[in-house]
């Protein structure tokens, strides 16, 4: 195989969860509300995915809610996926940006349902193996509850300070505004965490000690979210939409080149038409949003394109293996 790796992920969250973080009142009624038939996500966003993933012979990790799996359009759009050989990974059960400010049993309980309802789409032999913490904000609870349920990666940390403060920034802007965003800044610890696949020890975001390490398959991994080394500018779905055009392929280029292992991270939003259902109400909050849908395919291509010539592309959990080989 290849000395160089690139898993691509896909956080399915809906539309209401992008609702949740700008502070929006959810809707009674609509393809927003918690009652819909299906979210546009599922039906408009992930088959596309999944036929630009088929084009590129790339076998995804796909973030689950556990919750969103009740819904038959949305289980039906997962069956699919599992078909094309794509892993399905614990996004946890009910989305809760919220869930590092939980208790340790409720944390346990997330974590838990998420795999139960992910796992009535797997075969009887497969178990779900990756988790996500929303808001990509993790802690030592959250470990200590993978560690127990025997989880083999993890892949909450994103070590970015431009996005960590704009992040900060949107939220302060919102609370002053009076509409508070239900998403939480998270520890600043993680502007220091390793922009490389670690194992951590009790903090999230420390590699731990030699003499700290369990070995084997008991061992837990931190995938962190690849960013550039030194300014550490984002590779994820937004900012590949956002960079300037002139910019996108000399920057994934560099990643490919300073990165071994990358991982790419994705939301299903990230291809989402401006008219989509549930789109409108967005938009003045998304600036992705408002990209066309022809200009993301355009960037997407590009971006897998290049790709495709420096790395072989794994899901998450075969990842992790290959990074265990290459240690």
């Amino acid at each position: 195989m290849t000395q160089r790796v690139c898993s691509v992920s896909i956080d399915i969250d809906t539309l209401a969860c992008y609702a949740a973080i700008h502070g929006l009142a959810p809707t009674p009624t609509g393809p927003m509300s918690s009652d819909a038939p299906a979210d546009a996500i599922y039906t408009h966003a992930m088959p596309r995915f999944l036929d630009l993933f088929a084009k590129y012979g790339i076998r995804a990790t796909l973030f689950v809610i556990g919750r969103d799996i009740d819904q038959t359009r949305h289980a039906d759009v997962l069956k699919r996926a599992v078909d094309e050989g794509h892993e399905l990974a614990n996004h946890s059960f009910n989305h809760s940006y919220r869930l590092t400010q939980m208790s340790e049993q409720d944390i346990a309980s997330e974590v838990s349902q998420g795999a139960e309802a992910i796992e009535r789409l797997l075969p009887e032999d497969q178990r779900v193996r990756g988790f996500r913490c929303p808001g990509y904000n993790t802690n030592p609870a959250v470990l200590r509850v993978l560690r127990e349920q025997g989880y083999r990666y993890d892949s909450s940390v994103f070590p970015c300070p431009p996005y960590y403060l704009a992040k900060a920034s949107i939220i302060g802007l919102l609370a002053l505004r009076g509409r508070p965003s239900r998403s939480i800044v998270g520890s600043p610890q993680v502007l220091l965490s390793p922009n490389r696949p670690f194992i951590p020890g009790e903090n999230p975001h420390r590699e731990a000690k030699a003499s700290q390490r369990l070995g084997g398959s008991e061992t837990l991994w931190e995938l962190p979210m690849s960013v550039l080394p030194g300014v550490r500018l984002p590779m994820i779905g937004t900012s590949l939409l956002m960079y300037p055009r002139w910019m996108l392929g000399s920057f994934v280029r560099g990643m490919a080149r300073t990165h071994s292992f990358l991982n790419l991270e994705l939301h299903g939003i990230d291809i989402m038409d401006p008219n989509d259902p549930g789109a409108k109400r967005l938009l003045p909050h998304q600036p992705d949003l408002r990209v066309s849908l022809e200009e993301k395919f355009d960037r997407f291509h590009t971006t897998f394109g290049l790709l495709s010539r420096t790395h072989s592309f794994l899901p998450l959990v075969e990842a992790v293996d290959w990074i265990e080989r290459q240690s």
